[in-house]
C-alpha cells in the first residue's frame, strides 16, 4: 500500500471539511422556508421566498412549475381569504429531502376553513427544488 504524504493527509482532511460544509442545513433551510412563507402570506413580501426556491421550483398537484408561478398563487389566494393562521415545524430531514408538518386555518367566501398537510420538500444546490404535499382540507372544491 502507498503511503500517504503530508500532504495527501492535508489534501483529504481539506476535501471532507468542504463536503461537510457543503451540505445543505435542512433544518436552516426549512426554518428559512417557513419564516418566508408567513411573510408572503401574511404580507405579501416575497424576497425571502425567493431566496429559498429554485426559480423552477415545481409543486406537485399544483400548476406551480416555477417561483413566480408560486408568486401568483399566493398573490391570488390572499385575494380570497382574511384572517389567515398558520404554524409548520420541522420534522425530519436527511440528505437531500426534508418534512414540515403544516396547519392553517382561514376564512374564505365567509367561510371558516382549516388545512392540514405533510410536506415533503427536495432540495438541490441549497435551495427548494420540489415540493410534494398530503393534505386534508375542508376547502370548497
Amino acid at each position: 500500500m502507498k503511503r500517504m504524504t503530508r500532504w495527501s493527509i492535508a489534501a483529504l482532511y481539506l476535501l471532507t471539511i468542504s463536503s461537510a460544509f457543503a451540505q445543505t442545513d435542512l433544518r436552516d433551510l426549512a426554518e428559512r422556508f417557513v419564516k418566508a412563507e408567513e411573510q408572503a402570506w401574511l404580507e405579501g413580501r416575497f424576497e425571502a421566498l425567493e431566496a429559498v426556491e429554485d426559480a423552477y421550483v415545481v409543486y406537485h398537484g399544483y400548476p406551480i412549475n416555477s417561483f413566480a408561478d408560486h408568486k401568483q398563487f399566493i398573490i391570488e389566494s390572499r385575494k380570497t381569504i382574511t384572517n389567515p393562521k398558520m404554524s409548520m415545524e420541522y420534522l425530519t430531514g436527511d440528505g437531500n429531502l426534508f418534512a414540515i408538518d403544516y396547519n392553517a386555518s382561514v376564512t374564505m367566501n365567509g367561510q371558516p376553513v382549516t388545512t392540514k398537510a405533510l410536506m415533503l420538500f427536495r432540495v438541490s444546490n441549497g435551495k427548494i427544488a420540489e415540493v410534494w404535499l398530503g393534505l386534508s382540507t375542508n376547502a370548497p372544491q
